[in-house]
């Protein structure tokens, strides 16, 4: 077995091991491992027989013991990174006083949702719901007071994946010391500085818009207005996630094309999501699609990608071994990977269809179709299992708007620079940012009201499995060329 194809399915198979840990116990691990040896065996028995005696060889029968255990592998990992990050022993239920460290905050309408990596009296992160004062940033040191719980179904893997095995509701809450400043406080500062910039450049809804694009920040955002980005399914444009992320690369790196050449263009497209990810707090959904993008633009510029899915495959693997709990509650970390997937072998698809022959490019707005619809292709089964509904109409203004959004972003950023610089010039960069920003809220309120043809049901694994079997018929078993697909970068 060549070694680019034995790291792609030990890979798989690892992956597989702790996907089967994170529901099941060990003893399924090892039915399911001892199932894949069985099956391997029988599939290179039947297609790659000994030409003598029609019998596996030891070395073919060595590496399907191997690649079985990897499966064995997968779960032992999942078991020692879980039973070394559980907490000790927590008593919930009762009214305690804790202090720490405040980890993470963000606004969201009138509460404010903290992560607290607590000192006393135990060690561990417990997740608080505030209201909207006093009002906590990152490092700032806190004493709490209230009942601890244990979380509840559905949010219990959800909080896991961050290590998260509590949570307060509304304590009575105080600062003990002032703000911690580190590297990444320093960045949340800065932050928060681009936002109070944007609500003096612009309107209050143009601002908040502004905001999410560019800093993922959503807590200005009206209730009317969210609910119109979920009708239009344009909610992913500001959520700090995998799928957000690699969507607007390949977007902006299709605009940047069209001014300047490919190489040159996928070091802007770089220079542009680093500076994404420092405004944004490098958050670890956005910093893990950043790594991904960031990996395939140097790879594709230097001639040297060949196989894409080893490319998916090593990102993955580097991922959940930073921490497993991601690969099954983790939803950014698969949304990214499904995106992405979309964008290497759906894409491609589509844009052969789309451009005339004698066409070298098929247009921007044709890509930006065919970067939206392939994403939207892959990660449809999710949207629709973990948010309940999708509406068809949705296309059409994820067209609309993830074509305007990688203008508007670099329109953003260069404003923020200038307003610690130059503010005067912030707003002459701002108005030319305000038309792309209000028509981009006019696309989003209009095709809110017609939304139409909604699904919604329950996705089960059976579903899903049918889906993406169907979908990799028609677009990689259709054409000898998927072996090596052209990537969007």
């Amino acid at each position: 077995m060549p070694p680019h194809v034995a790291f792609f399915w030990g890979t798989v198979l690892f992956l597989l091991g702790i996907l089967l840990k994170s529901f099941f116990s060990g003893t399924v691990v090892i039915l399911a491992s001892a199932g894949i040896f069985v099956f391997l065996l029988v599939l290179h028995f039947f297609l790659r027989p000994n030409k003598e005696n029609n019998i596996p060889t030891f070395s073919r029968m060595s590496e399907c013991c191997f690649l079985a255990f990897l499966v064995i592998v997968g779960g032992f990992y999942y078991h020692f990174y879980d039973s070394l990050t559980r907490p000790e022993a927590i008593t919930y239920g009762v009214e305690m006083t804790i202090q720490g460290r405040v980890i993470q905050a963000e606004s969201r309408l009138s509460v404010q949702m903290l992560t607290v990596a607590a000192t006393e009296p135990f060690q561990g992160k417990v997740r608080v719901v505030m209201g909207p004062a006093p009002v906590f940033r990152y490092g700032d040191e806190v004493e709490l007071k209230g009942i601890l719980e244990r979380p509840e179904e559905p949010y219990v893997n959800y909080l896991k994946k961050d290590n998260i095995f509590s949570e307060m509701s509304f304590p009575e809450a105080k600062s003990v010391n002032s703000k911690l400043w580190t590297t990444r406080g320093a960045l949340y500062a800065v932050s928060d500085a681009a936002q109070n910039a944007f609500s003096r450049i612009f309107p209050a809804r143009e601002a908040a818009l502004m905001s999410g694009l560019t800093l993922g920040d959503t807590s200005q955002f009206t209730k009317e207005f969210r609910e119109a980005m979920q009708k239009t399914g344009t909610t992913h444009i500001v959520a700090l996630s995998g799928y957000n992320v690699m969507v607007i690369v390949a977007a902006t790196f299709a605009l940047l094309g069209y001014f300047m050449r490919r190489r040159t263009a996928r070091w802007v497209a770089f220079l542009i999501i680093l500076l994404f990810v420092l405004l944004t707090g490098a958050d670890a959904s956005v910093i893990r699609a950043a790594i991904m993008a960031f990996l395939v633009m140097y790879l594709t510029a230097e001639g040297r990608l060949r196989s894409p899915r080893n490319i998916v495959a090593a990102t993955a693997l580097a991922m959940v071994l930073w921490n497993p709990r991601v690969l099954a509650f983790d939803v950014g970390f698969q949304l990214s990977f499904l995106a992405f997937l979309g964008l290497v072998y759906v894409s491609p698809k589509i844009l052969a269809r789309l451009k005339h022959r004698e066409q070298k490019k098929a247009g921007f707005f044709k890509e930006a179709f065919a970067y939206t619809v392939s994403a939207q292709l892959m990660t449809l089964p999710l949207l629709v299992g973990y948010f309940d509904r999708f509406f068809v109409s949705s296309i059409i203004p994820n067209i609309l708007v993830v074509a305007l959004v990688p203008l508007t972003m670099a329109l953003g950023f260069l404003s923020a620079g200038l307003s610690f610089i130059f503010p005067l010039s912030s707003y002459l960069v701002g108005w030319l940012a305000y038309p792309f920003l209000r028509l981009e809220t006019l696309i989003i309120e209009s095709f809110s009201r017609i939304a139409f043809f909604q699904i919604s049901f329950n996705v089960g694994i059976l579903f899903a499995a049918l889906y993406y079997a169907l979908l990799f018929k028609i677009f990689i078993l259709s054409s000898r060329e998927n072996r090596k697909p052209p990537a969007p970068f």
